[in-house]
């Protein structure tokens, strides 16, 4: 068995960079991980993990890797519900990142969640969806979770523009990140969005329980009358697809008839 020690973690749509000579860390780890792939770069000055969704913009992920030299090993996982815009992505970090034979390393997984964990000298292991012992938890996960789902979720489909969230390098942990859209044009995206009505109000409502925003009381209302809660993690229902669509009419009809 592979030996991992001193683990950090990183969150989806973020990177890990521990840096040659570092003392602190000697690992990186990546858990709840579907859609999205995870690479490993074995740089020259450091070891770097990102956890891709496949929204975020590609040129942040290759200034960050070409910043800590020739790239000696690069490790590509993913699962099986990974979908087809990751593959020109990849092409493009290969490509870039110069390997080639055994430099490079590609995973398939068949399990529909999974975790990740790399030491630094690239040895790695995929394992169930769990957190080991030896993981340093990132602080404050549940409002780093909740920034991730606000900036992922109200950007256009396939946009790939996400910035990337560095969430730990030099030995610590970067602060939590703030949302990339304020609040207003977070609202005129639900307004516009009908078919995603209470979907966006779910992952809103998580920003606001975190501090992260404030929810108009009209929102925060058909959260609690609808349980919306659960569609961060659920696919909304036939049955709340007609209730959406009355609601979503009356919340735009009421605002313009305030302006």
């Amino acid at each position: 068995m592979l030996s991992f020690d001193h683990l950090i973690e990183i969150g989806q749509d973020a990177a890990g960079v521990i840096e040659v000579g570092s003392e602190k860390t000697k690992g990186l780890f990546t858990a709840n991980v579907e859609s999205c792939v995870v690479s490993i770069y074995v740089c020259k000055h450091a070891t770097i993990m990102v956890h891709d969704s496949g929204q975020l913009k590609l040129s942040h992920v290759t200034a960050l890797i070409k910043s800590y030299g020739t790239v000696r090993k690069l490790i590509i996982v993913h699962g099986h519900k990974a979908d087809g815009r990751h593959t020109p992505r990849l092409k493009e970090i290969i490509r870039i990142s110069g390997v080639a034979g055994n430099q490079l390393v590609h995973k398939p997984i068949k399990a529909e969640a999974f975790a990740v964990r790399c030491n630094l000298v690239g040895e790695f292991e995929v394992i169930n969806n769990s957190i080991p012992l030896e993981v340093a938890r990132i602080p404050e996960m549940e409002k780093r979770q909740a920034v991730c789902e606000v900036n992922n979720f109200f950007l256009e489909p396939n946009a790939q523009t996400l910035r990337l969230d560095i969430q730990y390098r030099e030995g610590r942990y970067a602060p939590v990140r703030v949302l990339d859209k304020p609040m207003s044009e977070l609202l005129k995206t639900v307004e516009k969005q009908p078919e995603f009505f209470f979907q966006n109000l779910a992952v809103l409502n998580e920003a606001h329980n975190q501090g992260l925003l404030v929810l108009p009381p009209e929102l925060l209302n058909l959260v609690k009358n609808y349980q919306l809660e659960r569609l961060r993690t659920n696919v909304l229902k036939a049955e709340d697809r007609t209730t959406q669509l009355v609601e979503h009419k009356r919340y735009v009809s009421s605002n313009q008839s305030v302006t």
